[in-house]
């Protein structure tokens, strides 16, 4: 999937130590289209500088919030740099999802919304099946892109859709560590750090799309023994059991796998997705 990164410098220019709050917004607009979005996120000073909730390298601390990610120094009172990532499909689907054809001059596009009232198994069943992406990349390229054009829910009732995917494939993390520097050229490099891409869609309409920063945690054992069939409990420190994992309102994902050090790769298990009702509302 292609992507729109922005690295911007000038918020350094911006003393984060004088705020409280730090409210950005970021708009990208459409000639073809007439329309635009814009990312609204609101940062506290305090989100920046708690270190329970950045990240470390030697030299950089970073703090991921979905499509951003603030690059500064210890007790620094500005950031050095932000970069702003987003799939250009993302940007697509949230354009069309502002157009109102009866007022607007761009041109129509066909909308297949899920009719009023009905429940979300109806609309399940009304499915012959759906299609799951799944991209992860680093800073500079595509590391592993799967998609299933067959996917269906393994449990599905009124309020909530459950899907099971199998996937049983691995990526090399040779050359994989995603790279921090500045204008001073510090290079450091963030281990388990991505740029994923999620796209869940049926035959019609794209259900979400999910872009954005991740970092790969590691499974708990509780974790471990609900996602990972015949999970072993290795007592090598060389594998360990591994997830992205989102969650959002209208739906959560979680992409299990096996992170090998020796081998250095990562064995992608199986997808699981949760959409409630409410997606149905919010269909793109």
């Amino acid at each position: 999937m292609s992507h729109i990164i922005l690295r911007v410098e000038d918020i350094k220019k911006i003393l984060i130590g004088d705020l409280s709050v730090l409210d950005l917004v970021i708009t990208f607009r459409s000639r073809y289209l007439r329309r635009s979005i814009e990312l609204e996120h609101q940062i506290k000073k305090s989100d920046i500088y708690d270190a329970s909730n950045r990240k470390s390298t030697k030299v950089f601390h970073y703090l991921p919030l979905k499509n951003l990610l603030f690059v500064y120094f210890d007790n620094d009172t500005k950031v050095q740099y932000m970069l702003c990532e987003i799939s250009i499909l993302e940007v697509i689907t949230r354009l069309y999802n502002t157009m109102k054809s009866k007022v607007s001059k761009a041109p129509k596009v066909k909308r297949v919304m899920a009719p009023v009232g009905i429940s979300l198994y109806e609309y399940v069943r009304q499915q012959l099946d759906f299609e799951v992406h799944f991209c992860v990349k680093n800073h500079n390229s595509m590391r592993y892109y799967f998609i299933n054009t067959t996917s269906f829910p393994k449990h599905y009732d009124e309020e909530v859709a459950n899907f099971v995917v199998k996937v049983n494939a691995s990526f090399s993390l040779k050359g994989a560590d995603f790279k921090l520097d500045d204008e001073l050229g510090i290079n450091q490099v963030i281990k388990d750090f991505f740029l994923v891409d999620f796209v869940l869609k049926d035959k019609d309409n794209i259900l979400f799309v999910y872009s954005g920063f991740m970092d790969v945690k590691p499974l708990s054992v509780q974790e471990t023994q609900k996602y990972i069939e015949n999970n072993m409990n290795y007592s090598e420190d060389w594998f360990t059991h591994i997830a992205f994992e989102y969650k959002a309102p209208h739906y959560s994902f979680i992409v299990t796998g096996t992170k090998d050090a020796k081998q250095n790769d990562i064995l992608i298990h199986d997808i699981f997705i949760d959409i409630k009702r409410s997606i149905l509302e919010n269909v793109h």
